[in-house]
């Protein structure tokens, strides 16, 4: 399950690798949605908002059961599917880098 809207500075947790870090734009968490920092490690993909800092997802690697690609208004989307069946979209210049990450951990494109 992921966690929503918490005040916290990004940190790795013992023993946890940090394998990307891409500012990206997350459409969620109201007022058309927030810039910030994808975190990504072998355990889990953090959100961070620029501006406040705020954590709006942070999920589990093991609950990320794929990813899809789409169009939001001419702009391209990634969206991240759960096993809890949630979606999370995010846009920006990394959004192939992000792909490629997630497909070395072995996510698969579901749409």
């Amino acid at each position: 399950m992921a966690k929503e809207k918490q005040s916290s500075v990004f940190s790795l947790r013992e023993g946890e690798t940090l394998l990307g870090r891409f500012l990206m734009h997350y459409r969620g968490g109201g007022y058309g949605g927030e810039d910030g920092v994808i975190f990504v490690t072998e355990e889990r993909l953090s959100f961070h908002a620029l501006l406040t800092n705020f954590c709006f997802v942070e999920l589990p690697i093991r609950e990320i059961t794929g990813y899809g690609k789409k169009r939001i208004m001419l702009t391209p989307f990634l969206t991240l599917y759960t096993e809890s069946g949630e979606e999370y979209d995010f846009s920006g210049l990394y959004r192939k880098k992000l792909i490629a990450l997630l497909e070395q951990l072995g996510i698969p494109r579901l749409s």
